[in-house]
C-alpha cells in the first residue's frame, strides 16, 4: 500500500518523506523491510519500518541489510 500511495500522491523525495510522518500506516502494516525512493531532481531516502519504527534515512545506496541503527534498551 505505501507504494501505491507514494505514486498516487507524491511528486519528490520531500512529498514522500511528509506522507510517512502522516501515520497513514503503521510499521506493523509492513514490518522488517525497506524501499528507497528517489526523484527526478537526484534526491533519494531509504525508508526502513524495522521492530516498530519507521526510519526515513538519505542514502543514495540500498542493500539487502538495514540501514537503520536499532535503539539500544
Amino acid at each position: 500500500m505505501l507504494l501505491r500511495y507514494i505514486l498516487d500522491d507524491c511528486a519528490n523525495v520531500e512529498e514522500v518523506v511528509q506522507k510517512t510522518k502522516t501515520g497513514i500506516l503503521l510499521p506493523e502494516d509492513w514490518q522488517d523491510c525497506h524501499l528507497m525512493v528517489t526523484d527526478a531532481a537526484g534526491s533519494s531516502v531509504v525508508i526502513e519500518s524495522r521492530n516498530s519504527e519507521i526510519s526515513v534515512i538519505p542514502s543514495d545506496i540500498c542493500t539487502n541489510f538495514y540501514l537503520a541503527v536499532p535503539k539500544l534498551l
